[in-house]
């Protein structure tokens, strides 16, 4: 059915138990196509969201300062304008085992997730896979939010006519990854990620492979005061079709790099490697540049 907000399921300042639930092909005209939650924690196992979809924001699931724990629970093929899969917006953070999404659509900004206005979840051993965005943030976007990824992998997601295959951070959002795979994601800008306007997230022991930007930055781009640290970080085989094929620092981005890897990425331009631009300080320890 059609319902405002909630298309499944709306908890609103409740929290129930769902344990192998199942929701399939509803949707909402505003919020939430599977279930909404307002101001509720619910607890999820092994429930599937498929082929829901939402007007503006969250097609599987829609938190508004809501914080749902969910465990091996996957959402595929749900669309939204905002966070195709999940959309977490008023401080919602929930927490995520074992999770996938895959095939996830947005029209605006988070194929798979979008985080918004102080959401910080927390993620480990979740997949994005597959899922698409005609604007930022294929597989997962952050807005003012910094989530907590470990053991993540983000594959084969795609922005189409903007930034951040993988993953879109800006607005001062700095998340921490930590044993974090990016592997054939593609955008116009930054294939893996894309930072931007004073972003600055930690990454520990994380891999970009065989991503690819259709202009700048296929591993990573960062931009406008954005400076990453990354540790023991491996950059191989991303691609742009014009500079930075593995990184690429612009607009006063001082990214710090230690014992991390650049090998066989490429640029049609400039910084087959990397490329620092425009006031770009980068610092690098014991990065090693090959082929």
């Amino acid at each position: 059915r059609v319902s405002s907000d909630g298309g499944g399921m709306y908890n609103d300042r409740s929290s129930p138990t769902l344990t192998n639930c199942k929701f399939t092909g509803n949707s909402a005209e505003f919020n939430g196509g599977g279930i909404y939650n307002y101001n509720c924690n619910p607890t999820l196992t092994d429930c599937t969201f498929t082929s829901n979809s939402a007007s503006d924001d969250g097609g599987g699931v829609g938190n508004n300062g809501s914080s749902p724990t969910l465990t091996n629970c996957t959402f595929t093929s749900n669309s939204a304008d905002r966070g195709g899969g999940m959309y977490n917006g008023s401080s919602s953070s929930p927490i995520l085992t074992d999770c996938t999404f895959t095939g996830n659509s947005a029209d605006y900004n988070g194929g798979g997730m979008r985080n918004y206005s102080a959401s910080n979840p927390i993620l480990t051993n979740c997949t994005f896979t597959n899922n698409s965005v005609t604007n930022n943030g294929g597989g997962m976007l952050n807005s003012t939010s910094s989530p907590t990824l470990t053991d993540c992998t983000f594959t084969s997601n795609s922005a189409d006519y903007s930034n951040g295959g993988g993953m879109y951070n800006y607005e001062s959002s700095s998340p921490t990854l930590t044993n974090c795979t990016f592997t054939d994601n593609s955008a116009d800008y930054g294939g893996g990620m894309y930072n931007w306007d004073d972003s600055n997230p930690t990454l520990t022991n994380c891999t970009f492979t065989g991503n690819s930007a259709y202009v700048d930055g296929g591993g990573m781009y960062n931009d406008n005061s954005s400076s990453p640290t990354l540790t023991d970080c491996t950059f191989d085989g991303n691609s742009a079709s014009d500079d930075g094929g593995g990184m690429l620092n612009d607009d006063g981005s001082d990214a710090t790099l230690t014992n991390c890897t650049f090998a066989g990425n490429s640029a049609s331009d400039d910084g087959g490697g990397m490329l620092n631009d425009d006031g770009s300080d980068a610092t690098l320890t014991n990065c090693p540049f090959t082929s």
